[in-house]
């Protein structure tokens, strides 16, 4: 072998090493960017939960005023819920991460009487929160991941306007 077949094949191998590397800190860094967008939305749902009376999560009923302060936050809680659904669907939340989400969901809305029956209302009297209804659907156990999106509200304020296949695995 002449030294510039060896220093080609050096070279070669060299960058094929380079490739790798660059490959995983391209993963590393979209797994670092998932996992802050998650902790950003866990941030937003302890806030929203701080703002509603302790009352709510121990089963008391709140006075009529407190209700009517309550009501907006609950409304924002089920928004939220709602997004965390739709961008599981679109993959921007991780399977891990999904699951405990979609156990407190499901643990919310059918244990905390406040929630249960403000969401109870809100499915009666209005079309709203489809990814939600979905979920509650197939009794909290899908993953929405890769379910369709094609007419929901959020998908069109995100840019997710095509569909993809259904998928109810859990």
């Amino acid at each position: 072998m002449s030294f510039f077949e060896l220093v080609a094949l050096i070279s070669s191998i060299a960058t094929t090493v380079g490739v790798f590397i660059a490959a995983y800190q391209i993963y590393k860094t979209t797994e670092l960017h998932r996992t802050q967008f998650e902790d950003s939305l866990a941030m937003e749902y302890r806030e929203l939960i701080q703002k509603i009376p302790i009352k709510v999560f121990i089963g008391e009923d709140l006075t009529h005023e407190e209700l009517e302060i309550t009501r907006p936050v609950l409304f924002h809680y089920l928004n939220l819920t709602n997004d965390q659904i739709f961008l599981r669907s679109k993959d921007r939340v991780g399977p891990e991460v999904w699951k405990d989400w979609r156990n407190g969901i499901e643990h919310n809305i059918t244990n905390i009487r406040a929630i249960n029956e403000f969401w109870a209302e809100l499915k009666a009297n209005s079309i709203v929160f489809e990814e939600l209804r979905r979920l509650e659907e197939v009794g909290f156990s899908g993953d929405p991941h890769g379910w369709s999106v094609a007419g929901s509200p959020f998908a069109s304020v995100m840019g997710y306007e095509g569909s993809t296949e259904a998928s109810e695995e859990s």
